[in-house]
């Protein structure tokens, strides 16, 4: 499978900007399918934008991958109705859709109740956590960051202005910038924290965030 190393040595970009031909959705369409882990933080959430990489995660999700998204408390109504929605699916029955990147594609790109019981699938099998926090102080969250690890323990972390939305992979613009624990030191310790960061928050160890 290949590695972060070996997608950089193919394709030596690390900045992303959406009024170049290397956008922020290149990062994620190039990066996602051959990882094992995501830790995303942001602002502002939308399932179109998984939607947007529907490639790209369905090839995530047959490998095995497992995705954990912080998120501000601004939800549109789809995603916070359906995302919380605890009625039971034929679980079953979307665990027969996931036996190839096509049929996953598929699920991502189709009506919306097979789009969103995909997603509540992943979530009941503990391979995609999505938690809204707001700050305790009332403020949100309202970051653009991340770290992701491939399959041979490799690490890149990324900051940038593009939250995890259509339109800021495909209208904005947008930048953003990455970095491989492979590379530098500080990059390393840096992406470490990261991660830390993310992990605290999400098992509600961090004071100044509410889980929602």
């Amino acid at each position: 499978m290949k590695t972060y190393t070996k997608i950089l040595q193919e394709f030596p970009h690390k900045r992303f900007v959406s009024d170049s031909s290397v956008t922020p959705f290149h990062f994620y369409e190039k990066y996602l399918p051959y990882s094992k882990e995501i830790w995303l933080k942001f602002g502002y959430f939308s399932t179109n934008a998984i939607r947007t990489l529907s490639l790209s995660f369905a090839r995530f999700i047959y490998k095995g991958g497992n995705a954990t998204i912080i998120t501000n408390h601004f939800y549109n109504k789809n995603d916070a109705d359906e995302l919380i929605n605890n009625s039971l699916i034929d679980f079953d029955l979307i665990e027969d859709q996931l036996n190839s990147t096509e049929s996953i594609k598929n699920l991502l790109e189709g009506e919306k109740q097979h789009f969103y019981n995909c997603l509540r699938y992943l979530q009941n099998k503990g391979r995609l956590k999505i938690q809204p926090v707001k700050k305790r102080n009332g403020n949100m969250s309202h970051f653009k960051e991340g770290v992701f690890e491939d399959f041979d323990g490799n690490f890149i972390g990324f900051n940038g202005s593009c939250n995890f939305t259509y339109s800021a992979f495909m209208t904005n613009g947008e930048s953003l910038d990455i970095k491989g624990d492979w590379i530098d030191e500080i990059d390393k310790k840096e992406i470490n924290e990261k991660k830390d960061e993310i992990n605290n928050i999400i098992k509600n160890k961090n004071p100044l965030y509410k889980l929602l």
